[in-house]
């Protein structure tokens, strides 16, 4: 089977080193998908991360949210692929954008 028939999945960071420069987006990995489950999804997703060095005690640490084109598969509220990964790392946030500014975050998480 050609790649162009297989389901994927592009797996980018939006991060920073330091408080003085502005966070950047920058492509993983890409993962090939086998279903569109959102729990094999997530599967998929952690699979990578702690392929690329992360650990769920890490990703715990420092990862505020996940997002994601909204499809349903990605955003159910009781079962999607954001939830899901919220539910095993306590994110904070999971939406179609990422809010990289705190005060916002917490705004709209909170309030």
């Amino acid at each position: 089977m050609s790649v162009g028939h297989k389901s994927t999945l592009i797996v980018f960071l939006k991060a920073h080193v330091d408080g003085d420069m502005e966070p950047i987006a920058f492509p993983l990995d890409l993962v090939e998908l086998e279903s569109m489950s959102a729990a094999h999804i997530k599967e998929q997703i952690m699979g990578c991360l702690l392929k690329n060095g992360f650990t769920v005690e890490l990703l715990r640490e420092i990862l505020i949210g996940f997002c994601s084109d909204g499809a349903s598969v990605m955003l159910g509220v009781k079962s999607g692929v954001g939830k899901l990964l919220q539910d095993d790392l306590q994110a904070s946030y999971y939406g179609t954008a990422l809010i990289t500014d705190w005060s916002l975050l917490l705004t709209r998480h909170w309030m």
